[in-house]
Formats: structure tokens, sequence, C-alpha cells
């Protein structure tokens, strides 16, 4: 995947087939859950931190 499809797909809302696509062809030794799971434990203050982190502009 070419470094201007990665930025399209960081911009557009989120698609589980274009996120699985992405990832499958990035991490071709990984296994890829057919369903998605709920991560335990993860902190939700980071994740939020992270999405308002992507939408920020770039200097």
């Amino acid at each position: 995947m070419t470094k201007e499809k990665i930025f399209q797909l960081f911009q557009q809302p989120y698609n589980q087939a274009q996120w699985k696509q992405f990832l499958g062809e990035t991490f071709t030794h990984a296994r890829l859950l057919a369903t998605p799971e709920t991560l335990a434990g993860i902190d939700t203050n980071v994740a939020s931190n992270g999405t308002y982190c992507s939408k920020r502009k770039r200097h």
C-alpha cells in the first residue's frame, strides 16, 4: 500500500474491510480475527487522546 493510500485510510471514517486489507498487507505473518474483540484493560483516555491527535493539523 502506498504512502498516499495509507494517509487516505487515516483520514476516512472507519471502514473495517479497508482496515483488514491494510493490516493483512502490512502484517503478513499476523493472524487477523474474523470477529472483532473488545480489548480488556484498555485505557479509554489514551484511546480518546489518540483520536484527538490524529485529527490535528500537521505543521
